[in-house]
């Protein structure tokens, strides 16, 4: 209070507060700032919030996009025991980046799995991969599912991919041996199914719509001097010629499965393996929101930064109602980022909140130069 003319006014000057809203910087610190009233100076504190945003951003992608990072898995050797289903998690670290993917099978307990050593599942050559998981039955009836292969992300990603091995058919004529293998596609607990399958006709597997594939029919066309036909002929354990390539290329993937079953058409009666590995996947790329918000007054607000985010200028235009800018794209996830807000005159930061951090990332503002430092955990993929 400072007394005038016998009369107490109450003397404030223009506060404001700049927000950064999204991966929200917020701090206390302050400025003096004078204002001049009458005679004498007074000296006003002027509080700052200001806020980052760093969200995922959905974009449905064939290839990974820019910003969108790109992890691929194969089973190790030995990383899965015999005759075992799982749950086993795996994780995969890239460039900072880590996504878990846990992998199960569901057998059909109506249908018998090949208990010779190594029992199945297991892990070894199929369809010239030496360590795709496989599962083999004996004799399965025509229609029948084998067995489910399940697949579980920790988080999102942006397009999924993976291989299943020795897709095929065979019939031996004389001495009535054969197997048609299918199998159905579906990722996010079957709401969705893939935007293509890569299959041959002439050589390997039919598309039959709705995310399933069934192996040429083995039982048309000309035999060979053993009297037997089918693509199993030329898919060996050591030739990729009937591996399926399924591609789900849509956001929000955070489960899959293969199910494979017997041909409704055909009775196995014999045994056959089928096997899945090389996996891949887009993680979405890291984003980053600015909000200004001024208390006491309105005006410009201009910002720069690095690692891709381009700069702009937040003009406010109701005191403490925050205004914020477009979703930015950072250029590399997992990489230290610096935020700059220009401080006009007469103006301070004062505070900074964060939202939207990448696990276990850390924002440091510096109040005095208007700055925030998010560290390569804060702008992990996917945050």
């Amino acid at each position: 209070m400072k007394v005038v003319n016998g009369m107490e006014q109450q003397i404030e000057g223009s506060r404001r507060v700049l927000g950064l809203a999204g991966r929200n910087w917020k701090g206390l610190g302050k400025c003096s700032k004078a204002v001049r009233f009458g005679v004498g100076r007074l000296l006003q504190t002027i509080p700052i919030v200001a806020a980052l945003l760093l969200a995922p951003q959905t974009l449905a992608a064939q290839v990974c996009a820019v910003g969108e990072m790109a992890q691929n898995f194969s089973f190790p050797a030995a990383s899965w025991a015999d005759g075992t289903f799982g749950p086993v998690a795996y994780p995969v670290v890239t460039g900072g980046n880590s996504t878990t993917l846990t992998v199960s099978v569901t057998p059909n307990g109506a249908v018998v799995l090949d208990p010779t050593p190594p029992a199945s599942p297991n892990l070894g050559l199929n369809g010239n991969d030496p360590t795709s998981l496989g599962v083999q039955t004996l004799n399965a009836p025509a229609g029948a599912i084998v067995a489910t292969f399940n697949f579980g992300l920790s988080r999102p990603v942006n397009k999924l991919s993976f291989v299943s091995m020795d897709v095929d058919a065979y019939e031996d004529v004389t001495n009535n041996v054969r197997f048609r293998d299918f199998v159905t596609y579906r990722a996010n607990g079957g709401a969705l199914l893939p935007t293509a399958i890569n299959v041959d006709p002439t050589r390997n597997t039919v598309n039959l719509g709705a995310g399933t594939v069934e192996a040429v029919d083995p039982t048309v066309g000309p035999v060979d001097i053993n009297n037997r036909r089918g693509t199993a002929l030329f898919c060996q354990l050591n030739i990729d010629a009937c591996n399926v390539t399924t591609d789900f290329s849509q956001s929000g993937i955070t489960s899959a499965a293969a199910v494979y079953s017997e041909s409704p058409a055909i009775a196995n009666n014999q045994g056959q393996r089928v096997s899945v590995n090389q996996f891949s996947w887009c993680l979405p790329p890291t984003t980053v929101a600015v909000t200004a918000v001024s208390n006491g007054g309105v005006g410009p607000f201009n910002y720069t930064g690095d690692n891709g985010y381009p700069g702009e200028t937040l003009t406010t235009t109701v005191p403490a109602t925050g205004v914020t800018g477009a979703t930015q794209t950072l250029t590399t996830s997992a990489t230290s980022t610096t935020i700059t807000e220009t401080i006009p005159p007469g103006y301070a930061l004062t505070g900074a909140t964060f939202t939207g951090l990448g696990a276990g990332g850390t924002a440091t503002p510096n109040l005095a130069a208007g700055t925030v430092t998010l560290d390569a955990a804060a702008t992990a993929a996917g945050s």
